[in-house]
């Protein structure tokens, strides 16, 4: 969730040419008081909805897929589950370079 506490943004040309008009770029970037009536607001970012779905769907998977694991399983059983030596070295190499990339 994000919240922004400064939804007004002055970048440093609007700063230089509010410190010219009115004499002051401190004046200028330093909000006014408020009221002591005034409230304070808070912006909520619409993606706050998309990630809790997003959560409640990775949650709601398995952790282990049964199914790909059954089917090694009686792969490796009956002799017909068949690496080859490129995609070990290939799969060797790639665990390397996660561990160097981490």
């Amino acid at each position: 969730m994000r919240v922004d506490l400064n939804p007004i943004t002055v970048d440093s040309a609007e700063l230089g040419s509010a410190a010219q008009s009115n004499g002051s770029a401190r004046a200028a970037s330093q909000p006014s008081n408020p009221s002591p009536g005034a409230s304070d607001t808070a912006v909520i970012s619409n993606d706050q909805g998309r990630v809790q779905a997003l959560a409640a769907q990775a949650n709601a998977a398995p952790e282990v897929r049964q199914d790909k694991v059954e089917a090694l399983r009686r792969g490796l059983a009956d002799g017909s589950y068949e690496v080859s030596p490129m995609q070990t070295a290939e799969a060797m190499i790639s665990e390397v370079q996660a561990q160097f990339a981490a």
